[in-house]
């Protein structure tokens, strides 16, 4: 995410300098940063909260315990 930002800003920056216009260029120029910062912000908000919700309702933690809880007694069973 941050590569993609710091190549907008550069092409923008390289816009302002050399008097670009078109295509790209003028894409660059008019990207506004504030409003990529709050989709960012709201992607990752959203993204943790899917997260929280999966792990939460899904019952993530107990699947795993039981299927370690096996893993370990089958090899305890394999080493004795």
């Amino acid at each position: 995410m941050a590569f993609v930002i710091g190549t907008i800003e550069l092409l923008s920056v390289l816009q302002s300098q050399l008097n670009l216009a078109g295509g790209i260029w003028s894409l660059s120029a008019n990207f506004n940063i504030n409003h990529a910062g709050f989709f960012i912000v709201g992607v990752f908000i959203v993204t943790w909260a899917i997260a929280l919700s999966i792990w939460h309702f899904g019952h993530i933690e107990e699947r795993w315990e039981q299927h370690a809880a096996a893993a370990h007694a089958a090899r305890a069973d394999c080493q004795s």
